[in-house]
Order: structure tokens, then C-alpha cells, then sequence
């Protein structure tokens, strides 16, 4: 009896052990792209409300946005330094947009379907390609063509939203996507996690017209089942404001704060999300400068309930 005891005992802790070995298998997940040509479609669909001046208010206005964009991504294999050449291209752009019960559409692969509203910017787009360099640890480097594709924008567009291109051009170049893209390796680091692993980082950068943006955020490993890894995270975003000039009009964000609430499937294996799913709070204060009249500010709250995903088709 007391042997068969012990054999229980040694039983029950090598199933004890394995367990812990187990829950202790880490990952790491750095983004990598398969050598070759494929379709990357990336699809959003998000439902917003807005609500001025009574942010409290149960009532609001409805915005909707439904997106579709395909990207030609060509990848190279690695060099010596592992660090592979990217280029994207915008291959076709379809867009839905719903405000107020006033209704845009945009579709690059059909003419009658191009609102006026949002052609100019959309046709600039197409075609347009953007490259960078993805280090061995998953970084971004020396991102370029979002200059060039502004400035066709801009030079398509006439008047004052000709200057709002120009803003956007200066705002959304290639610095900030370089700065946007090159901070990706620090949302999961470098280090393996374990399922159940939390970690935090912060990130500075600046947003087109929101300015200077201070982000804490706190992501937790919740599951890795199929080769998919299952993120959440949390996060709080401090914004100090810019100056967007529409011809006349001048508007700035003096200040603004928000919330965020993700969840994001990753492939272990490349290291690219393939869906989020999230919500969004994000309260602003802002000071419109209109001619004849006087400054004025305006509190906003939006919030967003939006997902995202993204299918990938190998180009033969």
C-alpha cells in the first residue's frame, strides 16, 4: 500500500511538473513578412457616435464608416542583417460613410460609385506606392512615398482644401509614418511572453492635427491556441492639441484625452494581425477661429466601436 502510495504521489507530481512546464512556454512575436507578391486586403467597419457640447447626453450623432483597401505587398528575403525590403501598393479602395443620414460612397473599381467629396482624394491614392525596411527584431525603418502621394493630392485639389492636403502633407509624410511604423516592435517588445504575461510600455508621437500624443498602454497575452495569438489591451492617450488651417478657418485641438479597449489576433508565426476588434472614448476640447466672428470653443465626446480585419492572398 505504501508503495502504491509513493507510485501516486511521483504520479501526481510529474503531471504537477508538466503542467507548470507548460504554462511557462513562451512566444515571441515579431512581424515578418512571407518572401514573395500577395493581396493584402484590410477591411474596418465602425460605428461612431459624437456627441457636442452635453457629452453626458444620450443622444448623439450617428456616424458609420465601412472601408475596404487592398495593398500589392511585395517582400524581400531577408539579407545578411535579416532585415527585409517592403514595398505596398494601393491597389483598389472602397469606402461607405454615413453622417447625419448623408451618405458618400466611394469605389475605385466602378466610376458611377466615386462621390465628388471624396474622389480627389481617393484617385490620389491609388497607385501610389510606399516602401520601408523590417529589421531582424521587427522593426520599421526609412519609410518613404507618403510625401509624393500628398503632394499629387494636394497639387489635385484645388482651393481651400488644397490647403488641408498641405496640412495633412506636412502632418502625415514620411517622418510620421516612419515614427508610427518604427514604434510597432514596442506594442508586444522583444521579450518572449508567456500566456497570462502583462506587460506596459509608452510611446510619444504626433498625430496628424491632434498634435503631440503621450500613449500608456497595458497588453495581456490571453491565449495561444492554433498558432494564434489573442492580445488584449488597455490604454490611455493624452493629446496636446494642433492647428489645422482650411482656407480661412482655423481650428485647433487644445487638448483631448482617450480611452481604448482592444483585442488583437496575431499570427505567431509572422507576427501580423489579422483582426482587432475595439472600442474608443475620446473627449475633445477644441477653438474654431472663423472670419466676422468670434473664437470659438467647442467640447466634443467621440466614441467608437470599430473592427478590423485583414486576409492575405498569395499572388502567383
Amino acid at each position: 500500500m505504501t508503495r502504491n502510495f509513493l507510485t501516486l504521489l511521483v504520479f501526481v507530481g510529474l503531471i504537477g511538473s508538466s503542467s507548470v512546464l507548460l504554462a511557462q512556454e513562451k512566444y515571441t512575436i515579431q512581424p515578418r513578412f512571407e518572401p514573395g507578391k500577395f493581396v493584402q486586403t484590410l477591411a474596418t467597419d465602425n460605428d461612431m457616435v459624437m456627441r457636442v457640447g452635453d457629452l453626458e447626453s444620450e443622444d448623439g450623432i450617428p456616424m458609420k464608416q465601412e472601408q475596404k483597401i487592398k495593398y500589392l505587398v511585395e517582400a524581400s528575403q531577408p539579407d545578411a542583417q535579416g532585415t527585409q525590403k517592403v514595398k505596398m501598393t494601393f491597389a483598389e479602395i472602397k469606402m461607405t460613410q454615413n453622417m447625419m443620414g448623408v451618405e458618400m460612397i466611394y469605389d475605385s473599381t466602378d466610376e458611377d460609385l466615386q462621390d465628388p467629396n471624396l474622389a480627389p482624394m481617393f484617385n490620389a491614392m491609388l497607385g501610389a506606392e510606399f516602401t520601408f525596411d523590417l529589421t531582424k527584431d521587427g522593426k520599421s525603418e526609412n519609410v518613404k512615398g507618403f510625401d509624393e502621394m500628398w503632394e499629387k493630392m494636394f497639387k489635385n485639389m484645388p482651393g481651400p482644401a488644397a490647403e488641408m492636403i498641405q496640412s495633412m502633407k506636412e502632418n502625415m509624410g514620411d517622418e510620421m509614418f516612419s515614427n508610427m511604423l518604427g514604434g510597432l516592435e514596442n506594442h508586444f517588445g522583444k521579450e518572449p511572453r508567456a500566456v497570462g504575461d502583462k506587460w506596459s510600455d509608452t510611446r510619444s508621437m504626433t498625430v496628424p492635427f491632434l498634435g503631440k500624443t503621450e500613449t500608456e498602454s497595458t497588453h495581456t497575452l490571453q491565449s495561444v491556441k492554433d498558432d494564434v495569438a489573442v492580445i488584449a489591451t488597455e490604454g490611455k492617450i493624452k493629446m496636446q492639441g494642433d492647428m489645422i488651417a482650411m482656407g480661412p478657418v482655423k481650428m485647433k485641438f487644445e487638448k483631448g484625452d482617450m480611452t481604448l479597449a482592444t483585442t488583437t489576433s496575431i499570427s505567431i508565426k509572422t507576427g501580423l494581425a489579422f483582426e482587432t476588434k475595439g472600442e474608443t472614448e475620446m473627449d475633445l476640447t477644441t477653438e474654431m477661429d472663423v472670419p466676422a466672428n468670434n473664437a470659438q470653443k467647442i467640447q466634443m465626446r467621440i466614441t467608437s466601436k470599430a473592427v478590423s480585419t485583414v486576409t492575405i492572398e498569395k499572388v502567383e
